[in-house]
Formats: C-alpha cells, structure tokens, sequence
C-alpha cells in the first residue's frame, strides 16, 4: 500500500512538472471514460429501479432525525 501511494504521487508529480495545459488535458482524457462509465451504470439500473418494495417509514421524523445525524456526526 505503501508503495502505490508513493507511486501515484510522483505520477502526479510528473504529470504537474509538465504545466496546467498538458495536466488539464491528461484530467480531461481520464474524466471522459468516467462519465461514460457512470451513464452506463445508470442506464443499467433504471429498469430496476420499482417502488415494489418501499414502504413508509414506521418512526417519528424525530427518531430518524437524530439517527441520522448520529450518522453524520460520529462515523
């Protein structure tokens, strides 16, 4: 593990010593196949995507307020 973070910081490294036009453009290149792989997911799962099995919830708003936050607050 180690070694992979020393390895993906000089690449970055090395790819910022040629300058913002050529990094901007290797960001552009890597960022193109992401967003054509993140609409495939998507199209993907829209046909499963039901309400079959969503029910209300069975809590007061209260209880899953302060769930909720106990989440964001504590992990």
């Amino acid at each position: 593990m180690k070694l992979a973070t020393i390895g993906f910081i000089l690449l970055i490294g090395f790819i910022n010593y040629f300058g913002p036009k050529h990094s901007g453009s290797v960001a552009v290149t890597l960022a193109l196949p992401t967003v054509v792989v993140v609409v495939a997911i998507i199209a993907l799962s829209v046909p499963h995507l039901t309400f079959v099995h969503l029910e209300p919830s069975h809590a007061k708003f209260s209880k899953n307020w302060v769930a909720f936050v106990g989440v964001i607050l504590l992990h």
